[in-house]
């Protein structure tokens, strides 16, 4: 996905960028997805309900991160466009906390059962 992105805004971008870029936003999110999938897993050994509020849990979870990071990644790219902010910057503490801020904003946004934000 990142890949794709990244060639719609005709830019490059090398795998350790990349990775700093991920690692900012896995350290920023690690604890919520872990939190959520515990509860899902535990749902799931209630038989019958418990599998499908489970299984809805973690496709939720799922569909929010993916977008929160698809989302955040097009913002990142935006700024860098516009010049606010260099592919450099993400290896930087500085950069990496910025990257944390838009992915978490972009993930508290309320969305539906596919990743949409919702009002």
């Amino acid at each position: 996905m990142l890949a794709s992105i990244t060639a719609i805004f005709g830019l490059s971008v090398d795998k350790g960028t990349l990775m700093a870029f991920i690692g900012s936003t896995i350290g920023t999110t690690g604890a919520t997805v872990l939190g959520k999938s515990i509860v899902s897993g535990l749902l799931k050994c209630i038989p019958g309900v418990g599998s499908v509020v489970g299984g809805t849990v973690s496709a939720v979870t799922a569909a929010a991160l993916t977008a929160a990071l698809g989302e955040a990644y097009i913002t990142i790219l935006t700024l860098v466009a516009k010049g606010e902010l260099a592919m450099g910057d993400l290896r930087t503490d500085a950069g990496k906390k910025v990257v944390s801020e838009i992915f978490l904003a972009r993930l508290k946004m309320n969305r539906d059962a596919n990743g949409a934000p919702v009002e």
